[in-house]
């Protein structure tokens, strides 16, 4: 779990997230319970999902994502998911997140 809140960080109201390899249940809880006090302590504006890491995501972590992005709409907030990987990007595509975040493929953009 430590390993997880490592990889979290804030600079600027931007909340940047370096995801682990797997994101299945639990890792998709403890991101989500993290996630939403630092948007309610730090004043976010922006997430960073960086996805270099990882090889598998189930619909646990769709779920994550867009409850955060529903969370980032009452601030007129905004999400990037960047170094997304071809099996991510189609799973997330096939859920319809490229219509409410930013995706970007290979290196960061």
């Amino acid at each position: 779990m430590n390993e997880i809140l490592e990889d979290i960080s804030v600079r600027n109201r931007t909340l940047s997230v370096l995801l682990p390899a797997e994101i299945d249940e639990q890792v998709s809880s403890i991101l989500r319970m993290e996630l939403d006090r630092q948007i309610s302590t730090k004043r976010i504006e922006r997430i960073v999902f960086d996805f270099a890491r990882t090889e598998w995501m189930d619909s646990s972590g769709l779920g994550m994502i867009l409850g955060r992005f529903k969370k980032m709409q009452f601030v007129k907030g905004c999400i990037r998911a960047i170094h997304v990987n071809q099996r991510i990007a189609s799973v997330m595509r096939m859920a319809g997140l490229h219509k409410i975040i930013s995706i970007n493929e290979g290196e960061e953009a």
